[in-house]
């Protein structure tokens, strides 16, 4: 029997749906306990565990660089912990538990250096500090009667998305703060004051659902609904932010299902 000699045998991994007789040599139709990687074959090498066990069950994580060392920042539904080489602090606010209900609720940035997480229900939380001395405290100058599905960071601004206020729901409506300076967060979110930047506004498109997640996208934000996508870009003057929807027919389906590719 003929020996073939085939190189690149990492080239394209596994593919299940197509036809082997159609596959090129290279590709695989099947494997177990392999991985593919610069066009080789490797055998997995399995887990090892790094930390001790987290004293809750995490919902949210975020990586955080303090002027020192790394550090993981995580949550649970009522909790927050942050992880120091194998140890698991506690970082819970001083005011007592979280009340997030759902593990998709927790979202989370570093703003300037800043860590901040948020749940929609409670008060923003700010890691003013990144040490496991320091306790997360409530985002500072934020309006008590509003929460916000979603926190987001666009050059020196916060930005919130999906607003509830005094209980009320708005959910097309975008938040922002005024514009911070470097290294602190916003002082103020006061819509009503002339001399700041902060603002809001409601995006059109009620029938297109609720929205769901932005971020940055080269010099724009992006902004996510179930069924469309807007762009935000900062044009200073009165209106401060400029909106104009880009697609009518696509949107994600929740928070954290989009990634910036330029």
């Amino acid at each position: 029997m003929p020996i073939v000699e085939v190189y690149g045998v990492g080239k394209y991994g596994v593919v299940k749906d197509i036809a082997p007789h159609l596959l090129p040599a290279e590709a695989w139709t099947d494997g177990n306990n392999v991985r593919f990687t610069l066009e080789v074959v490797k055998r997995t090498e399995g887990r090892t565990q790094i930390f001790d066990p987290p004293p809750v069950i995490p919902a949210f994580i975020m990586g955080t660089q303090s002027a020192v060392e790394f550090l993981w920042l995580y949550t649970s539904l009522s909790k927050a912990y942050a992880i120091q080489g194998v140890s698991h602090v506690d970082i819970t606010r001083v005011s007592g538990d979280y009340t997030a209900s759902l593990a998709r609720e927790w979202n989370g940035v570093v703003f300037q250096g800043i860590p901040i997480v948020n749940n929609g229900i409670d008060v923003p939380q700010q890691w003013a500090t990144i040490s496991t001395a320091t306790k997360l405290t409530d985002l500072p100058n934020w309006p008590a009667a509003k929460r916000a599905k979603v926190i987001r960071a666009f050059k020196s601004f916060l930005i919130g998305l999906n607003i509830t206020e005094s209980s009320v729901n708005k959910p097309h409506r975008v938040l922002w703060s005024a514009a911070a300076d470097p290294g602190t967060v916003p002082v103020t979110w006061d819509i009503a004051d002339p001399t700041r930047e902060a603002g809001q506004v409601d995006l059109s498109d009620i029938n297109a659902g609720f929205l769901r997640d932005g971020g940055s996208v080269g010099d724009a934000f992006a902004l996510y609904k179930d069924e469309s996508t807007w762009i935000m870009r900062f044009i200073g003057g009165q209106s401060i932010f400029s909106q104009h929807q880009v697609s009518s027919s696509s949107g994600i389906l929740a928070a954290r299902c989009w990634t910036p590719v330029l």
